[in-house]
């Protein structure tokens, strides 16, 4: 995967990384898109699983609308999947005027996952959560 599509390169020209599916239990679809052009009908928020504990892939911190996903789950103290699909809904009706089906896509590890940051005290309800149980998680 190319990262220096992470960044703001030019005054109008932000690309950030987008989950929409998984496909056959480890291939997902890592999209760089425009941030305006981001309309999924659902997307999904990446976290990794290692010992029973969460952890959020820092480079998945500046996607689409949810750059703010550290301060919501860190600063605000949201402990609840649903609540902070609530906020991000509310974020892209209000920016974007649309909505989308957030799911939250959980890869248990066997190793503690790299640049990533763990998430205390943070519930995902079963009807958000999609599981992998690869050891690896492909990207296309």
């Amino acid at each position: 995967m190319s990262l220096n599509k992470l960044i703001k390169t030019d005054k109008d020209c932000f690309y950030s990384p987008n989950i929409y599916s998984l496909h056959s239990g480890s291939l997902v679809d890592v999209f760089f898109e425009k941030f305006e052009n981001n309309n999924q009908p659902i997307e999904l928020v990446l976290f990794y699983s290692f010992n029973n504990k969460l952890y959020f892939p820092i480079w998945f911190e500046f996607r689409s609308i949810n750059n703010n996903l550290l301060y919501y789950l860190e600063e605000l103290k949201v402990k609840k999947f649903s609540l902070l699909a609530k906020i991000l809904n509310a974020s892209l009706e209000k920016e974007e005027t649309y909505s989308t089906h957030f799911k939250a896509l959980v890869l248990k590890t066997e190793t503690t996952p790299h640049f990533c940051i763990e998430i205390d005290n943070f519930i995902i309800e079963e009807t958000y959560l999609i599981e992998c149980q690869s050891e690896v998680l492909k990207q296309s």
